[in-house]
């Protein structure tokens, strides 16, 4: 008998769910970058409720364009951007580092969650939704 298919349903709102938590994601994203990354795509986007229904939003609709693993990607480059900015700023303020830490370790383990997702994505959806 073969491996059971995660539910990409609830990979989705789990990813949702942290990616709107600042402090979980290790960086804020904000509703300005969630326009940014959906028209930097393509992708349809709707500015209302709150910044989790709009990156659930927009991993549903990126499901459905046949865009989630490029959704991945883009998320992961703004992260990347995010953090980037944070590893500067403890160049020249190297004694708040021990403030940061965290963060910059949610950032890693974000980029890793979205990596799974895609992974999990290519290997069980990725034939059914093209």
């Amino acid at each position: 008998m073969g491996e059971e298919a995660p539910s990409l349903t609830l990979l989705i709102r789990s990813i949702s769910k942290h990616l709107s938590t600042p402090y979980k994601t290790g960086v804020y994203i904000s509703i300005p970058d969630l326009i940014a990354v959906a028209r930097s795509l393509d992708l349809p986007v709707v500015v209302r409720d709150t910044r989790e229904w709009m990156v659930e939003e927009l991993f549903k609709t990126s499901v459905d364009y046949g865009k989630l693993g490029m959704l991945v990607d883009r998320f992961k480059e703004l992260i990347e951007d995010k953090r980037s900015q944070i590893e500067e700023l403890l160049k020249q303020y190297p004694l708040a580092k021990p403030l940061y830490i965290d963060l910059l370790e949610n950032t890693r383990k974000t980029i890793e969650k979205l990596e799974e997702l895609k992974r999990i994505y290519t290997k069980y959806y990725s034939q059914a939704y093209s």
